[in-house]
């Protein structure tokens, strides 16, 4: 709820949601400030179709362990989590295994946007707490995208599209788009890559590490 600060502990539980959800919300829709924890460990969150995690302009959402998965396009989307807020992600698997014909930007893991473009705060930063690992992959689309102005700072993590698009995609620019440490399918766009960072390929992947 708007307002509301709430921690979420899947606690080693499966949750799976069979029916489809409408635009503009998830299996789990914050408008508020959110924690997502795993204590147990192999805590799950399955949409049947649509997003699994939906957060709204002004909330704040950090997920610290947990697999979210999106399994087909609802109504619009497929997506594991997308966001107008602010988001902090330090463990967790993200996961879309949609499909859509409409084009790109409907199946990609991970979402974040200002909605309508107008001045919002939107932001996702990906920053593995030790001990803990992030992973994030799209079957046919983006691992990660960003639109209209929001921000995405990538501080490790693994990320991938299984299919022929990029793995990390930036559709306005605007805002800034920084992948500072981290492993991916494909090379990322020069474009993103941190000063103090560099490029290398090894054993079938793409590294960004510090210089």
């Amino acid at each position: 709820p708007s307002g509301k600060s709430i921690t979420l502990d899947l606690n080693g539980k499966s949750i799976t949601f069979a029916d489809d959800t409408t635009n503009g919300s998830g299996v789990i829709t914050n408008n508020g400030s959110l924690t997502i924890v795993d204590s147990l460990g192999g805590g799950s969150v399955t949409a049947e179709k649509g997003i699994v995690i939906y957060a709204t302009a002004d909330s704040y959402t950090e997920i610290r362990g947990g697999t979210f998965i999106s399994k087909e396009v609802g109504p619009s989307y497929s997506r594991a989590l997308s966001s107008s807020g602010e988001v902090l992600i330090t463990g967790g698997s993200f996961v879309s295994e949609g499909y859509s014909g409409n084009g790109d930007n409907y199946t990609n893991a991970i979402a974040i946007t200002n909605l309508n473009n107008d001045n919002q705060d939107a932001s996702l930063t990906i920053s593995p707490a030790d001990g803990s690992t992030v992973t994030v992959t799209s079957e046919n689309d983006y691992a990660v995208s960003s639109r209209y102005g929001a921000d995405v700072y990538i501080h490790g993590g693994s990320f991938a599209c299984e299919g022929v698009r990029s793995d990390v995609y930036c559709f306005e620019p605007g805002g800034d788009f920084i992948i500072y440490e981290g492993t991916f399918n494909h090379e990322p766009y020069p474009e993103y890559i941190d000063d103090g960072s560099f490029v290398y390929f090894d054993s079938g992947e793409y590294s960004v590490s510090p210089i």
